[in-house]
């Protein structure tokens, strides 16, 4: 039996500017959806976040500012209440929800620049820990006339569309339901794994994200428009294949992490418009890319797989280092001002090269 997996995600962040903020507290209580029925029983919440409490902020376009949202009181607490209260739940198996991202992110989409909703989060069994289900989602947000509603509609939604999806997968899985599977299938079917970190024939277009590669002018191809008020932008991708053969009593994993920089969606502007530190901020951006990248090969690398949950357990691996590589970029591009900043650029690169030269 042989099975291919392919997932890509681009990376990309953008920033644009308020006159004035204010903040907002998200009570999930306020939330009242349509209740349902699960076969398990959701007993614990679990926020892996590193700052639990902050949402992200939202630009309200008719007050002409950024309101900042928080979560009113424990996030684990009450998205449990909201769970217990929206979910007729079951006694065949304890789950517990862990949330890995819940964030409003401001991208850039072409011209123009929205906020958006990330919310994944893992479906873990309670007692033997064992990763099940990984779940991720994204919604463009807008708040209008009641920006607190709106906000805890969003996420809320995202959370009983978590679990909606989830249970569609668990009545297809009737090992999940048994404390022993993972162990059981563990002990039966070996993993032999093989990873091959960015295997595949670059074109002009392509340039695989490498230690010790140095960008220059003629790898930013395309043509930035007049509207543009960045000097430079640099396109990312990170993607994985997974490919397997299954031998009866043992399973040859093949895993196949890239990452790469792409030429055709890659710009920067005349040379005599732009700040003259620009290239070495975008190869800043291009380090901590590779970065991030090999640490994802590292982590593939170092996991023991079980036969019937290395899917998820790569898909989470991988979940958790993008989310990783995210809060790292964006974090770039808040304390050097999207690289305007020359004296915080220049510790930022000290930072990534001293980490990126300690990572194979």
């Amino acid at each position: 039996m042989r099975y291919l997996l392919f997932i890509i995600i681009s990376l990309s962040a953008s920033l644009h500017n308020a006159q004035a903020q204010s903040s907002q507290s998200i009570d999930l209580a306020m939330w009242h959806g349509k209740s349902n029925d699960i076969p398990f029983k959701i007993t614990a919440v679990q926020d892996s976040r590193e700052n639990t409490t902050n949402i992200g902020k939202a630009y309200h376009k008719s007050k002409k500012k950024d309101i900042d949202f928080n979560f009113a009181s424990s996030s684990e607490a009450m998205v449990l209440k909201m769970i217990t209260r929206q979910f007729t739940q079951g006694k065949e198996t304890d789950i517990s929800l862990e949330i890995k991202r819940l964030k409003i992110v401001r991208e850039k989409q072409g011209k123009s620049v929205r906020d958006r909703l990330y919310f994944d989060c893992a479906f873990n069994h309670t007692k033997s820990g064992t990763l099940l289900y990984t779940f991720n989602a994204s919604n463009a947000v807008n708040p209008s006339k009641n920006p607190r509603l709106n906000i805890t509609n969003y996420i809320a939604r995202a959370i009983t569309a978590a679990i909606s999806n989830f249970k569609k997968d668990y009545l297809v899985h009737p090992e999940w339901h048994q404390e022993t599977a993972a162990q059981t299938v563990k002990l039966s079917i070996g993993i032999d794994k093989k990873i091959i970190y960015n295997q595949f024939e670059t074109s002009g277009d392509t340039i695989a994200l490498r230690k010790g590669y140095k960008l220059n002018k003629n790898d930013f191809v395309a043509q930035a428009t007049d509207v543009e008020k960045d000097d430079a932008y640099s396109f990312f991708e990170m993607t994985y294949q997974i490919k397997t053969i299954d031998e009866g009593k043992k399973i040859d994993l093949s895993i196949y992490p890239k990452a790469y920089f792409l030429r055709s969606k890659s710009w920067a502007k005349d040379a005599d418009s732009v700040s003259p530190n620009w290239l070495a901020y975008q190869q800043l951006l291009y380090d901590n890319a590779t970065l991030h990248a090999l640490k994802f090969k590292n982590e593939l690398a170092a996991k023991e797989y079980s036969a019937g949950y290395f899917k998820s357990q790569i898909n989470k691996i991988y979940n958790e280092n993008t989310r990783r590589f995210f809060d790292s970029m964006d974090l770039i591009y808040s304390e050097t001002k999207f690289g305007q900043d020359a004296t915080a650029v220049n510790s930022w690169i000290a930072k990534v090269s001293t980490a990126l030269a300690a990572t194979d």
